[in-house]
Formats: structure tokens, C-alpha cells, sequence
């Protein structure tokens, strides 16, 4: 503090036997302004004596540094890049938990799945021996009733030895209903199931089965990300950058500020891309890797597809596909008239098209039957109820 006993910010100017009163009162302005708190200082026994806590646990706040950082400031944290209060309070308290002790913090989704959180979950990865992350959308059912907070909870074993090989299990990506009298908020925690985590240096995948690390090693074994295959010069195609239950791509660009347009190298990929897109296998991805928001470069540059190594004859039935998939879909829109868009178009009432996409890709990258079966029933219950087209 400005004002700290023993100090030598009192004014030389001071009637002998001030300086006690002035030191009081100015000390009294700043610790009320500034409302100082030292865990060394007030917990000087757990902290000092017995290394930290047993158990830190806790809903931090989410909030962007950028909104509070002309009130306080932060020095020293690993987190500081991050950008936002959450890993600032992750990192302390991972700091103030004592050796083989536990931690637990609710999280943003944005924890595990974004470039930004790094740090933080590098913090995590040095500070552990074991980790558990489950992961939570926010439709149809929320965690917290009333708040559209995806989320992710974090428990962690601390140790730290030299060496320390940190173990991390993580779930899928998980939906429910909580209302309809179809409430699965209930026994949700008690059927979370974990599984070894595929760990990526821009995020923590969300798998929750042995099926989809299965149906992941397939995709990556492809030679090619399927960016490489956006920058051509001659058939444009649009793709919607927002997700929810459906991916949304179409062969003639879109009047929507959601939509954004590429280039494919022919006419033929440009089809091939359109369907890829719009496929289960696509969405499964997304939600595999993303902030269950954006498509951003992170969702372009890791899904994988050799163009160049697809067989003629699955290309043929992939274009066919294609062909009829916009049509149907073009049928069945509906006129909305909003800001964003004219039409709204309900890729579910196209499901049956879209399955026999996801057939052509499965003989493509090499899936099982059972790996096939995953993708097509992916989350059908959800994608196909009320709601799944985006709408509140």
C-alpha cells in the first residue's frame, strides 16, 4: 500500500504527533478505495504452515478484463492473455491449493475449446496429475435455469512432481431437456461419462466414447485440411458461420451477414464441400472442437479431406446428392423476413438426404458400420426436435 507502516510517505511537513493521525485516516481512505485482500496475510496458517488448501472450489466471474482494467490491474499471472477474470481466478486458486489437494471451477465452454484459453489450460496440465472436464450446451435444457451459458466443469487433482504426466478425461458434449416433463437435468451428473481426452494444442476435444476417438483418428489421417480447398478461383459457394443443431451451406451465395462466401477449385468440389457442410459428420466435428458457436479457422483448418483422393465414383454420388439436398431444401424454406435473412430453411426435414451424404463420406474415410450408425444418430433427439433450426 502508498500509506505502509514504517514507510516514508508522510510528509516532512507534519506537526510532531500528526503523522500517526494523518497515516491513520489516509490508510483508512485507501483500504476502503481499494479493499486490499492478501491470502498469505489473512490465512497465514493454511497458506504458510500446511501449503495451501485442501479443496479450492468455485464459479468465477466471466468477465472481460478489457471492462475492468481501468479500476484494477493484474501482474505476474500465465493467464494475463486470456483476457478474461475466470482464468485469473483459476490460476490463483490453482496456486493456493496445496500439493495432492483438489480443485473444481465452473468454466465458459470457451475453456476448453478456444486458441485464447491456452494458458489457462496450461496452468491446469502443469499444476495436476489428473483432470476431469464436462461439458454442457445451453439448448434445449441449461445448467443454470434462466442462463444461455455454455459451460464446462473442471476438476483437478493437484501434485506436483518433476515429470508430472498429466491425465485428462473429458465427456462429450452434452444436451438435455428440462422441461415437457421430459426433465434429464436430474440424473445428468450421475450419467456423465468420461473418457481418455484427445488433447490438440488449440483446444480439448469433447469426446465422451471410444467411437468417436475412432471416427477423429480416421479424419485426421486424411492429407489434407479442407481450408486448403476454400481458396479457389471459380465456384463460389456460401457457408453459414454460425452453428446450433445444423450445419447450413449452399451452392449460390446467401443474402445473410451469417453466411460467408468461398471459392472451391470446380464446380464438382464446390459440391462435394456444399455436402460435406451440411453433413452430421460436419456438425459431429463442430461440436467435437468449437465454442458451440462459431465456425471459425479452428473448424476450417482441422477437419480433414483429400479432394484428390476421393474416388470418381463416390464423387459422382456426393454431386448427385448435393443436387437434390438443394433442391428439397429450397422447397421447404419458409419466408421469415428478418434483418439477418429473407428465408429460413429446415435442414431436419431433409435429414434423409443428409444421411445418405453421410454413407458416402463413411465409405470415404474408411468408417464401420457402427462408426456410421454414431454420426447418423448423432444427437438426433435434440437435432430433430423443437427448436433445432436455430429459432428461440
Amino acid at each position: 500500500p502508498p500509506f505502509a507502516k514504517g514507510g516514508n510517505s508522510i510528509s516532512p511537513t507534519l506537526k510532531k504527533g500528526d503523522a500517526g493521525e494523518f497515516y491513520d485516516n489516509q490508510y483508512e481512505k485507501w483500504k476502503s478505495s481499494h479493499q486490499p485482500f492478501h491470502w498469505f496475510a489473512e490465512f497465514y496458517e493454511i497458506v504458510h504452515e500446511k501449503g495451501g488448501f485442501d479443496v479450492i472450489i468455485g464459479n468465477p466471474p466471466y468477465v472481460e478484463y478489457s471492462k475492468v482494467k481501468n479500476k484494477y490491474t493484474i501482474k505476474g499471472y500465465k493467464t494475463e492473455s486470456c483476457g478474461n477474470l475466470y482464468a485469473y481466478v483459476m490460476e490463483g486458486s490453482v496456486n493456493l491449493v496445496r500439493d495432492k489437494g483438489r480443485f473444481g471451477m465452473i468454466s465458459p465452454i470457451s475453456l476448453p475449446s478456444t486458441p485464447r484459453m491456452t494458458p489457462a489450460r496450461d496452468v491446469l496440465i502443469k499444476n495436476s496429475v489428473f483432470s476431469w472436464c464436462s461439458n454442457f450446451a445451453d439448448r434445449p435444457g441449461t445448467l443454470f435455469t434462466g442462463v444461455h451459458q455454455k459451460l464446462s466443469i473442471v476438476l483437478s487433482k493437484k501434485h506436483l512432481l518433476e515429470n508430472n504426466q498429466h491425465l485428462l478425461f473429458t465427456t462429450s458434449y452434452k444436451h438435455w431437456y428440462s422441461k415437457e416433463n421430459k426433465d434429464e437435468r436430474k440424473p445428468l451428473m450421475e450419467t456423465l461419462c468420461y473418457v481418455p481426452a484427445i488433447k490438440t494444442s488449440l483446444c480439448w476435444l469433447k469426446t465422451g466414447n471410444s467411437i468417436e476417438r475412432s471416427i477423429y483418428d480416421k479424419l485426421t489421417s486424411q492429407r489434407h485440411s479442407i481450408s486448403k480447398s476454400l481458396n479457389g478461383t471459380s465456384s463460389a459457394f456460401s457457408l453459414a458461420m454460425r452453428m446450433m443443431y445444423w450445419g447450413k451451406s449452399f451452392t449460390e451465395p446467401q443474402q445473410s451477414n451469417e453466411y460467408k462466401n468461398f471459392k472451391a477449385p470446380s464446380s464438382l468440389d464446390k459440391k462435394i464441400l456444399v455436402s460435406i457442410f451440411n453433413s452430421t459428420l460436419y456438425f459431429w466435428f463442430w461440436e467435437l472442437i468449437s465454442d458451440g458457436w462459431h465456425i471459425t479457422a479452428k473448424e476450417l483448418d482441422n477437419f480433414f479431406l483429400d479432394l484428390n483422393n476421393m474416388a470418381p465414383a463416390l464423387k459422382n454420388s456426393i454431386s448427385n446428392l448435393t443436387n437434390m439436398l438443394i433442391e428439397d431444401l429450397d422447397s421447404k424454406k419458409g419466408y421469415v423476413g428478418t434483418k439477418q435473412t429473407d428465408y429460413e430453411y429446415y435442414h431436419k426435414l431433409s435429414k434423409p438426404i443428409i444421411d445418405e451424404i453421410d454413407r458416402v463420406l463413411a465409405k470415404h474415410y474408411g468408417f464401420t458400420e457402427e462408426e456410421l450408425d454414431f454420426i447418423i444418430t448423432y444427437d438426433i433427439k435434440y437435432r430433430m426436435g423443437r427448436g433445432s433450426e436455430g429459432e428461440d
